[in-house]
């Protein structure tokens, strides 16, 4: 497999030491697959702009040599198929922090599997087990004029359309202080709700988050049966708090900085992680470079 090494801002073609197979595997020889679930906005696209030209070719050289890579995302369904059809290849992801996963995006939603709640029935939750008092320090960005939304999301046009088009989660601006936030957690967590902080603003939705598809992505098969009940190997990538669920979960953890060179404490992450030395998106090829590095010094990882 071959991997773009930096040498300041240059790149270098160079040959890894991680080994694929290309014949059929021997009875009894366990197929790791390695798959990657990453973050978009702030991790995989810039944080400012949401670019990943520069990466784009990259990307499409780790799906060329087999690694399945999913998006996950507090984006909608529609923002995600978009991401899709701009790198040019049909992925799986999973959409409004871990509400759904779609298979294949060709599809219907009605083929997607849902572990979320309607937004309806998570606002009439909200609706009857917040305090007024804490109601008052949110703002809900379907209550918000588009120019106050597009100024908190940086988008506009149909892009902003398509992200204010929930189905599962609620956006809001928080405008309360630390001790009434955790008051509110506390109210959320007795309804059955959270609230997660992403790059720019607070995400209400059920008890779900981007973690909620992991265990089944670690030991499903593929073109090859998993033997002697190994799991395929699971790198994760993120750059906020609503990461931090997957990164958690994950065998190995990407941590991107932003833009002000800031990013999430390591004590937060209990795998073996990285962090990158630059943001997204030159970012996001460093660590995984450097995590697929990691792998193939441990020993021989067969898939395909």
């Amino acid at each position: 497999m071959r991997f773009l090494h930096r040498r300041g801002n240059y790149l270098t073609l160079t040959h890894c030491t991680l080994l694929l197979l290309y014949r059929e595997p021997a009875e009894g020889e366990a197929i790791l697959k390695i798959i990657f679930l990453t973050d978009l906005d702030g991790t995989l696209l810039n944080f400012n702009d949401f670019s990943f030209d520069t990466i784009r070719s990259d990307i499409l050289e780790f799906i060329k040599d087999g690694i399945d890579i999913i998006p996950v995302s507090s984006k909608t369904r529609p923002e995600m198929i978009e991401f899709c059809t701009a790198l040019g290849v049909n992925l799986p992801f999973i959409y409004e922090n871990g509400a759904g996963f779609c298979k294949d995006a060709k599809t219907s939603n009605q083929n997607d599997v849902i572990v979320g709640m309607s937004k309806e029935a998570l606002m009439q939750i909200w609706d009857a087990n917040i305090p007024v008092e804490l109601k008052a320090d949110c703002k809900f960005l379907s209550e918000m004029e588009r120019e106050e939304c597009s100024a908190l999301l940086g988008l506009s046009g149909a892009p902003l359309d398509l992200a204010l088009a929930r189905s599962h989660t609620a956006l809001l601006k928080f405008n309360g202080d630390k001790t009434a936030l955790t008051l509110l957690n506390i109210y959320l967590e007795r309804a059955g709700l959270t609230l997660q902080k992403g790059g720019r603003i607070f995400c209400l939705s059920g008890l779900h988050n981007k973690a909620s598809f992991i265990e089944k992505f670690r030991h499903k098969t593929s073109d090859h049966k998993i033997a002697n009940g190994s799991a395929h190997i699971i790198i994760a990538f993120g750059d906020g708090n609503n990461d931090i669920p997957m990164l958690n979960a994950a065998d190995f953890a990407c941590i991107i900085p932003r833009p002000n060179g800031e990013h999430l404490p390591p004590d937060k992450i209990t795998p073996k992680k990285i962090i990158a030395s630059q943001p997204a998106p030159l970012g996001w090829i460093e660590t995984a470079e450097a995590a697929l590095t990691y792998f193939s010094d441990i020993g021989d990882i067969h898939y395909g």
